[in-house]
């Protein structure tokens, strides 16, 4: 399984020392790729000081300095995990866009310390906190939700998204762990019953569908179309699976046995074909 992680939390000040070590905690335990910190009350951050948050000297960082006592942003990143082509810095938010090495895609994280606008929304997906209805707890027992992360529709195909809320210490605000999770089984195999080959009318099926693709299967090598060439073949075996003949035919296992058949072999397995 791969996992990644993102943090990001309303630290309320990270010139206190308990506070920096409160965050380097954070950071070894959970080992994120990226951590937005908001109200760092910090001015100028040096190597030293990212360096005390658990990240190594060759990791990236972009901060806005807060003013006086207020406000102040910082994202860190995973040199090895990211490379950060371009950034913007403003008093209330960082963005910075690159790639992920991990698979070569195109990323941007935009750290926000700011009320967000309906609009600027909806091209958004909330992660809901799984183990927590609120991230601010203030006097007389108040609390509220005033800390989300959000992504974009796109990068919900790339894994299974959760956010899980820390313990907060010294801040009102508990931070927020990310994290994207890929869990790859492998090729799912491919099943095919010997009963199967006594059907005459299953091997018919097979014959006519390799007579007709079986030319453009030889010559084709771009995937996608080899793709599209399986799905033409799969009302044949639709048909036979309501004959309760075929029952473990799937999209996914057709585009498996092809993709697994190297050209080379197809010849071999068409002259196999037409001796039943």
């Amino acid at each position: 399984m791969d996992l990644q992680s993102y943090i990001t939390w309303n630290i309320r000040g990270a010139n206190c020392p308990s506070s920096r070590l409160l965050a380097r905690d954070i950071v070894q335990k959970n080992r994120p790729t990226v951590l937005c910190l908001q109200e760092t009350k910090c001015a100028i951050w040096t190597q030293r000081g990212i360096s005390s948050l658990g990240y190594h000297p060759q990791d990236n960082w972009v901060a806005a300095p807060s003013c006086g006592q207020s406000g102040g942003l910082l994202t860190v990143w995973d040199a090895n995990v990211f490379t950060v082509s371009s950034y913007k810095s403003m008093p209330n938010w960082i963005l910075i866009k690159g790639v992920c090495k991990l698979d070569n895609r195109d990323f941007a994280i935009w750290n926000v310390y700011a009320p967000q606008a309906f609009e600027s929304k909806r091209a958004m997906v909330e992660v809901r906190i799984s183990n927590s209805s609120y991230t601010w707890f203030g006097p007389s027992n108040k609390c509220s939700k005033l800390d989300r992360v959000m992504v974009s529709k796109d990068s919900l195909t790339l894994g299974n998204w959760s956010v899980t809320a820390l313990d907060r210490y010294t801040s009102d605000h508990r931070p927020l762990c990310l994290t994207i999770s890929k869990e790859d089984w492998g090729p799912k195999p491919y099943k095919i019953f010997n009963y199967l080959l006594e059907e005459q009318s299953f091997v018919e099926v097979i014959k006519e569908a390799l007579n007709n693709y079986f030319h453009q299967l030889l010559t084709e090598t771009n995937t996608a179309k080899i793709f599209k060439l399986a799905d033409k073949m799969l009302p044949e075996l639709k048909a036979m699976e309501r004959e309760h003949l075929v029952k473990d035919f799937t999209h996914h296992e057709i585009h498996e046995a092809l993709l697994a058949t190297h050209p080379s072999n197809l010849r071999d397995l068409m002259g196999l074909m037409r001796q039943f």
